[in-house]
C-alpha cells in the first residue's frame, strides 16, 4: 500500500532536459526583447534600451535556430539553422539600413546582407535537398510516404513560426 502512495517522479533524459532549458532561454531572451520594444525608457535612455532590446531578440532568434537544429538532427533534415541565421542577419541589415543613413552604415550593412543572404539561401537549398534525399530513402525502404509529409509539415511549421516571430518584431518596431 505504501508503494501506491509513493510519489511517481518523472525523469527527463539529459537530451530532453537540455532542449527544455534551451527553449526556455530562447523564450526568455525574445520576451525580454519584446518587453523592451514597448518600454523604450526602461534603462533611462532610448538608445541603450534599443541596443539591449535588439541584442536580446537576435540572441533569442539564434538560440531558436540552435535548438531547432538539435531537434532536427535525428530526422536528418538540414538547413533550418542556416536559414534562421540568414533571416536574423537580414533583419540586422534592415535595421542598419533604416536607422543609419550614412555610407559607413551602408558598408557595414552590405557585408551583413551578403552573409545573411548566403546563409539563408544555403539553408533553403540544404532543406530542400534533405527532404528530397529523405523521400528517396523512404521509398527505398518502402515506408509510408505519410511520414515524409509529416516531417515536411513539421519543418515548415517551425519555419513559419520563426517567420511569424520575425514579422511581429518588425511590425512592433515599425520597420514594416
Amino acid at each position: 500500500m505504501n508503494e501506491k502512495l509513493k510519489e511517481k517522479k518523472i525523469v527527463f533524459s539529459e537530451e530532453i532536459d537540455s532542449t527544455i532549458s534551451g527553449f526556455a532561454l530562447v523564450i526568455t531572451f525574445i520576451v525580454i526583447g519584446i518587453f523592451l520594444i514597448f518600454n523604450k525608457e526602461y534603462f533611462g535612455n532610448q538608445i541603450v534600451s534599443a541596443v539591449i532590446q535588439w541584442l536580446f531578440i537576435i540572441i533569442g532568434c539564434l538560440g531558436f535556430a540552435t535548438e531547432i537544429s538539435k531537434i532536427n538532427k535525428g530526422m536528418g533534415i538540414k538547413g533550418i539553422d542556416n536559414s534562421i541565421i540568414g533571416i536574423v542577419l537580414i533583419m540586422i541589415w534592415a535595421g542598419i539600413y533604416y536607422c543609419i543613413k550614412h555610407w559607413i552604415g551602408n558598408v557595414l550593412g552590405f557585408v551583413i546582407l551578403i552573409i545573411g543572404l548566403y546563409g539563408g539561401c544555403r539553408g533553403i537549398l540544404e532543406f530542400i535537398y534533405s527532404i528530397i534525399k529523405i523521400g528517396k530513402e523512404k521509398k527505398k525502404e518502402q515506408k509510408n510516404e505519410l511520414n515524409v509529409m509529416k516531417e515536411i509539415i513539421l519543418m515548415l511549421s517551425e519555419m513559419a513560426g520563426m517567420g511569424l516571430i520575425v514579422i511581429q518584431i518588425l511590425q512592433a518596431t515599425k520597420v514594416i
